[in-house]
């Protein structure tokens, strides 16, 4: 096992196969991965947002989302400025970013599936990096608000160090989550927990073993439920064993007496 470190206290012991799952999840969190040292820094530590039209509880809430990135917030000149807008009209997307002339319509997905990629950001992706973005909020909740723009900013710095991590076992993710990321941050864990909660489980292993000792031909991770086999009217059948009428058959006439009206009784 191996001790990983932040700001030079020892967080938690990795196996090596979540080392390098550490490496390449650390980015979508915010974070980097020396994995040469085995230490864990902040990814934003030099760099400066400043987010307009936000209520200071919000904003101070959002810090604290970010406060492992080690991102300033400022009120002046930054390398960011974000705008926020929020609306309440049928007609509107529920999110959408302006860039200059161009305005991109952003997809905040509740459930993913067990894609890795899509699911760590809410399947929420930053189509430019321009340092000002509007971005607008059409009947989204606060906490999804805050949520999307973690994500973007997150993204907006850092994603050239990110990398595919569709290989990366779900089983890992979950236990980077509760082992690296909690005691960094409780609160960004606490969106990816979330995320977690939503993903129905696998078979557990135990279960999955016995179904593939009864039946090898079972996919350990899909149960395909047996139809019956459907009754084919073109199918030759074996000829049933009961006898069959021939209405056409000769049978052997009965000897009966002719009635002769003429005859004398005597």
């Amino acid at each position: 096992m191996n001790p990983i470190l932040y700001r030079n206290h020892v967080i938690c012991y990795l196996k090596e196969s979540e080392l390098d799952a550490l490496s390449v999840l650390a980015p979508y969190w915010g974070l980097l991965f020396n994995k040469q040292e085995l230490f864990i820094e902040p990814g934003l530590s030099s760099q400066t947002i400043c987010i307009k039209n936000m209520q200071k509880k919000e904003q101070d809430h959002l810090a604290d989302i970010l406060a492992h990135t080690h991102i300033h917030f400022v009120e002046s000149e930054s390398d960011l400025l974000l705008e926020i807008s929020e609306r309440n009209e049928r007609h509107l997307p529920p999110i959408s970013l302006a860039s200059g002339n161009l305005t991109y319509r952003l997809k905040y997905a509740n459930n993913v599936g067990r894609d890795l990629q899509r699911m760590i950001h809410q399947n929420i992706w930053l189509p430019v990096r321009n340092p000002l973005l509007t971005l607008t909020f059409n009947n989204v909740g606060l906490d999804e608000q805050k949520e999307i723009i973690s994500y973007l900013v997150i993204q907006f710095f850092l994603r050239d160090q990110m990398k595919p991590i569709s290989h990366v076992p779900f089983d890992v993710y979950s236990s980077l989550i509760e082992k690296a990321m909690r005691p960094i941050n409780p609160h960004f864990s606490l969106l990816q927990e979330k995320l977690n909660k939503k993903i129905w489980p696998e078979i557990p292993p135990e279960i999955a073993q016995n179904q593939e000792e009864q039946n090898p031909s079972v996919d350990r991770h899909i149960l395909h439920e047996q139809k019956p086999t459907p009754f084919n009217p073109f199918k030759n059948h074996s000829p049933s064993q009961s006898k069959q009428i021939n209405p056409f058959q000769s049978t052997k006439n009965k000897q009966s007496s002719t009635i002769n009206p003429f005859k004398r009784k005597n």
